[in-house]
């Protein structure tokens, strides 16, 4: 047990990754790919590697893994929905849009916050 931030954590603070976190994520992978279901296809899926793809909405670049409170995951990186069909082979056709939407997210919420902040009497 340690104390950061005046918070008492078993959290681990370098970056060397453990063992826990190679087996952890083995079986994340795993759960995933017995999870995902595919509602109705017409034939388009799956689509060719190497397809041209083109993606909408700030989840793909700011992909949302978890809920909050209880159900918050606190891991060192997060594959999003970009990164992975990236990976995966996919050729992007919008990636300034996509910069667009990252760009308007982290601006949000920044209004946000100084509103919030506003708000609670902060200055």
């Amino acid at each position: 047990m340690q104390i950061v931030d005046h918070v008492r954590t078993k959290a681990k603070l370098t970056q060397d990754i453990t063992e826990l976190e190679v087996k952890n994520g083995k079986v994340a992978l795993e759960a995933a790919g017995e999870a995902i279901v595919l509602l109705e296809n017409n034939g388009v899926l799956p689509l060719n590697k190497g397809a041209k793809v083109a993606m909408f909405g700030d989840g793909v670049t700011n992909t949302v893994k978890c809920g909050s409170g209880s159900g918050e995951v606190n891991e060192r990186h997060s594959i999003t929905i970009f990164e992975g069909m990236e990976r995966a082979g996919f050729e992007i056709v919008n990636r300034a849009l996509l910069k667009r939407y990252e760009q308007d997210a982290a601006e949000a919420k920044k209004v946000y916050f100084a509103a919030q902040q506003k708000k609670a009497g902060f200055l």
